[in-house]
């Protein structure tokens, strides 16, 4: 399988969020990402096989067809557990896949203990994708 660079693209906040906070757009260590959300009810766990319909597989899908993904957005929880608003099936995949790294959107408020938890020096995205 050859390596794949992911380039992320931010979402920005939709009409009618103007007012509040953008989210802030971090480099997230997959390992501990994948420790902190071991705890959560939504864990998906290596290959997929309690993800939603066919999520994970479409995930592998859009990899092996695109080298870009809107960023997965991701929520601090008590007690250092995350869990995800978008893209849980994404980072499963590509968790499974070799990648070191993922860029998130986060809350301005979560963003310095997500950092110190789970944040990384790393700032790329590769993983190894389907022929």
């Amino acid at each position: 399988m050859p390596n794949q660079m992911i380039e992320w693209r931010y979402i920005p906040a939709a009409e009618g969020w103007e007012d509040y906070e953008p989210d802030v757009a971090l480099w997230l260590d997959v390992v501990k990402v994948d420790a902190a959300w071991q705890r959560a009810d939504q864990y998906i766990v290596p290959g997929g096989a309690n993800g939603q319909d066919r999520r994970y597989a479409k995930a592998g899908e859009w990899f092996a067809k695109y080298s870009y993904s809107n960023m997965l957005v991701i929520n601090l929880k008590s007690h250092g557990r995350i869990t995800f608003t978008d893209g849980r099936h994404r980072f499963s995949w590509l968790r499974d896949h070799g990648a070191e790294a993922i860029q998130c959107q986060v809350s301005p408020a979560d963003a310095d203990e997500l950092m110190v938890l789970l944040g990384t020096n790393v700032s790329e995205t590769v993983a190894k994708t389907p022929n």
